[in-house]
């Protein structure tokens, strides 16, 4: 049957929704055929602000296409994963995060009639950042380190418990989740010992794959760690190249020697680019030289007549 359309805005002071408390809640809401679209949602609430656009457009089977645009601005991490229960996932809770967070994500997703998704088909994209982060007690973290003090070189500078407890200043990167996949580009976690670079894919089952790049500074190092098939020796410090797979309750952690190889190649390929550079500056230097050296011909010619006695 036929419903009339709707376009109606809603202004609540205060919103409970299970755990989840908002004030201040505006929206708009059109209500069309076969589609209902919320638009200008704003609310403050989990200490930050919340914005959001949101279209649920059913098709002829009653399934529904959810699209729109969330925007967080300054939100309470651990508030945000107790409201919504951990997002129904145990690997990372309320109780391994602290920090604010600011998002712009794009998403969409299926839903079926009774409008339950279907996070099989979520595709989200966006730029975020975490201000004044912790990591706490983050088991694929505490197994990475157990996995790194076993090495007698590592040890000296990563204690037993160095990733027991993570702080850092601010991460800015881009999530992607697509194909049950949520994938790390270039991650960088700066902590007060060491620097931690991700790159990888992380699935919905809890499968992984990262790459891994611990960056100890030179100031720790101080020389008495050298080059070896699994580290690094640059400027910046001392890079130690790992690869965790496998599934998240029991990774597998090995030192990637293929990437520093990797890293080593390109490293000369650099250094050789650097020093042709050197040499044509060197080149055109000891031309410019040889010109300065040079009379001008042009406002002193000589008359050979004159100059030269036989």
């Amino acid at each position: 049957s036929h419903y009339p359309n709707i376009d109606f805005t809603i202004d609540i002071s205060q919103l409970t929704y299970d755990d989840f408390n908002a004030e201040n809640v505006k929206l708009n809401m059109i209500k069309a055929d076969n589609s209902i679209e919320f638009k200008n949602f704003k609310a403050t609430g989990l200490d930050g602000d919340i914005g959001m656009t949101l279209n649920i457009n059913q098709n002829n089977d009653l399934n529904s296409n959810i699209s729109g645009h969330l925007s967080l601005k300054t939100i309470n991490l651990n508030d945000l994963f107790k409201s919504f229960h951990n997002f129904e996932q145990s690997l990372l809770s309320h109780e391994h995060l602290k920090g604010s967070i600011t998002t712009n994500f794009e998403f969409e997703c299926k839903a079926n009639e009774y409008l339950e998704l279907d996070l099989n088909s979520l595709i989200l994209d966006g730029p975020y950042e975490i201000q004044n982060g912790e990591l706490i007690a983050f088991e694929p973290l505490m197994d990475l380190n157990a996995y790194l003090s076993d090495n007698k070189l590592i040890s000296k500078f990563l204690k037993v418990k160095e990733f027991d407890h993570i702080r850092f200043g601010s991460i800015k990167n881009k999530l992607k989740i697509e194909n049950e996949n949520i994938f790390f580009d270039n991650l960088k976690i700066n902590s007060n010992k060491a620097h931690v670079f991700v790159n990888g894919v992380h699935q919905f089952n809890n499968d992984i794959n990262y790459k891994l790049k611990i960056n100890i500074p030179s100031i720790l190092n101080k020389g008495k760690i050298k080059s070896e098939d699994y580290i690094v020796i640059e400027d910046q410090g001392m890079n130690l190249f790992l690869v965790a797979e496998g599934n998240i309750e029991d990774p597998i952690i090995k030192y990637d020697k293929r990437q520093v190889k990797e890293v080593i190649k390109e490293n000369i390929k650099k250094e050789k680019t650097i020093l042709k550079g050197l040499n044509k500056e060197k080149a055109l230097s000891k031309q410019d030289s040889i010109k300065m050296s040079q009379p001008d011909i042009e406002e002193e010619s000589l008359d050979f007549e004159d100059e030269i006695d036989w």
